[in-house]
């Protein structure tokens, strides 16, 4: 379900605990460097002060398309932060806190490599590049949810089935309380 290679929305609620002043760092990632293995990041992205929303597409897996908005969050600070892609126009568009941030963000490649490599929450997959905070609710989308259904679901717990929604961890269960989180068949040890 995660081999999306169209239209796509990726949501989640971040905690950062610390923000470089460069680089950036994957909040959700399929791809790694690896050649022909790279498919989709959404990623924050800072730069002295002028951070970015980043989402990287790659239609071969060897290079891959940046589209970025501005966006220079605070630590210590949750927010709800979303983008959708649409690979027919190849448009995307980045939230906060269910406002739409920027302008549409418009590129040339119109899919998406479906990638071997597994998903990776909070890192980009290279190995380098992990987040220093916390992710909520993570949402895999194969449809474009508009900004009015982001911003009107973005606290409401979905019960899991709905229409388009391709993987959906809310991490509420915490198994003994040691940093072992289990949902479904999926477990995080951090």
């Amino acid at each position: 379900s995660l081999s999306i290679t169209g239209n796509l929305t990726i949501e989640t609620w971040v905690k950062f605990e610390s923000i470089g002043s460069e680089g950036y760092v994957g909040l959700v990632s399929k791809g790694t460097n690896d050649v022909v293995r790279r498919s989709y990041l959404f990623a924050q992205q800072a730069n002295a002060g002028d951070d970015k929303l980043s989402l990287f597409v790659s239609a071969d897996g060897e290079t891959s398309e940046i589209l970025q908005v501005t966006w220079n969050p605070s630590t210590a600070t949750w927010y709800h932060v979303a983008v959708t892609w649409t690979a027919a126009t190849s448009t995307a568009k980045f939230y906060v806190d269910g406002s739409q941030q920027g302008a549409d963000q418009v590129g040339v490649v119109t899919s998406i490599r479906n990638s071997d490599i597994g998903l990776e929450l909070g890192g980009d997959n290279f190995g380098v590049n992990m987040l220093d905070g916390q992710l909520d609710d993570v949402r895999i989308w194969n449809v474009i949810r508009t900004g009015t259904e982001i911003n009107n679901n973005k606290s409401i717990e979905l019960v899991g089935n709905e229409s388009g929604l391709a993987a959906y961890w809310p991490f509420e269960t915490d198994l003994g309380g040691a940093g072992v989180v289990t949902e479904d068949d999926f477990t995080i040890i951090f």
